[in-house]
């Protein structure tokens, strides 16, 4: 296989779909996409699909959120190695054999936003590429309550997100493989700043419909918070 995979990441509520989104519209292969669901919370589309997975991705990120030490490291590389033992077959076959191609570029959004299994993709995917996205803390919290539809304290949603974010820090920090970072306001503010650079990182030539594509999946004046 000699595709290049790009994985999205980043905290939930973030911006990951609008990011994976922009990937989309430049014609980047993106087979997770799906539009109707969560319509109240992203409106022009997310990129995640549950129902391949078979619960695998949230029970690997519950047995390496717990071998995290606290937040203060991410979860020892013993650790990480069994698990990909274990399941790194089963993975490379949900992710890759059923929607991944051999040639090009394909993406997928990590999914759930679970930072904690991050790792594992980083040692069973070949030619791998990663684009983040992030939010201030406090607009990033805002939102990831309001999903929870008010019911999480606002304190308790940016516990989470500061937990979320500090993980993804250290497991990219700690990886020397190629990155791009977006910023949540300056893709919301004029997505199309982003095309060239983003597509010269991932090596794809953007189409000539490519400001159609945008508007059609990125809306720079919607919030679920009121802000942006």
């Amino acid at each position: 296989m000699t595709a290049t995979t790009v994985i999205v990441a980043g905290v939930a509520r973030g911006g990951t779909s609008m990011t994976t989104g922009l990937i989309h519209a430049l014609g980047v292969h993106v087979p997770h996409f799906i539009r109707e669901r969560q319509k109240k919370f992203n409106p022009k589309g997310n990129f995640e699909n549950f129902t391949d997975c078979d619960g695998i991705t949230q029970k690997l990120n519950e047995k390496l959120m717990l071998a995290e030490y606290d937040g203060t490291k991410i979860a020892p590389e013993s650790v990480v190695d069994k698990l990909v033992d274990e399941y790194g077959d089963r993975l490379r076959q949900m992710f890759v054999g059923e929607h991944g191609q051999d040639e090009g570029v394909w993406a997928f959004k990590l999914p759930g936003n679970n930072p904690f299994i991050l790792p594992i993709f980083l040692k069973i995917l070949p030619n791998l590429k990663i684009v983040s996205v992030r939010r201030n803390i406090d607009d990033n919290a805002a939102s990831y309550q309001h999903l929870s539809g008010g019911r999480l304290p606002i304190e308790s949603a940016k516990k989470d997100v500061l937990r979320s974010r500090k993980t993804f820090d250290l497991t990219l920090n700690a990886w020397d493989g190629p990155k791009f970072e977006l910023s949540f306001y300056a893709l919301k503010r004029d997505p199309c700043n982003y095309v060239a650079p983003l597509s010269e990182f991932l090596g794809v030539v953007p189409p000539d419909d490519i400001e159609a594509r945008i508007e059609d999946l990125i809306d720079p004046k919607w919030s679920t918070i009121g802000r942006y």
